[in-house]
């Protein structure tokens, strides 16, 4: 799968204007999986959230439900070419919008993404957000915090 984004963004900045929350935690589980016509397949994670690094709307669950195009249908994996489908046990930083109650999906698709490797953030796309590679995740956090 290859998709155009109509939202891309390369700042902390600019994501933290069109995000409801920012999030560091884990994927738990796949929740369910969705089938739209043609077989447009979409998949509901549970993500577990240890801290909300930002908030512009408040968010009260300790797990809420992110939804992603791609994942297993018919003995078929959808994915998008940058955007990997997430994996249960994955760190990682997400910013995001609510699209209805609990529900929310990554705010600029893969450049709204940060995996924590090693203690180390890294953005998932190479032509997104740019951070040093000694980022680490208090440094993350504050950068998010610090940023207008």
């Amino acid at each position: 799968m290859s998709s155009s984004w109509a939202e891309y963004y390369i700042t902390i900045k600019d994501l933290k204007f069109h995000t409801d929350v920012a999030v560091h935690g884990t994927f738990v589980g796949v929740v369910r999986t969705i089938v739209k016509q043609k077989e447009q397949v979409y998949t509901d994670f549970a993500f577990h959230v240890i801290k909300a690094v930002y908030s512009h709307k408040l968010l009260t669950a300790s797990v809420i439900t992110l939804r992603q195009e791609g994942g297993f249908y018919k003995n078929t994996y959808y994915q998008e070419s940058d955007d990997p489908v997430f994996q249960r046990g994955e760190e990682t930083f997400l910013f995001l919008r609510e699209v209805s109650p609990n529900l929310y999906v990554v705010c600029g698709g893969p450049s709204g993404r940060f995996l924590v490797q090693n203690g180390r953030v890294k953005p998932i796309v190479k032509d997104g957000v740019q951070l040093l590679a000694s980022t680490n995740v208090s440094n993350f956090i504050s950068t998010i915090q610090k940023t207008p």
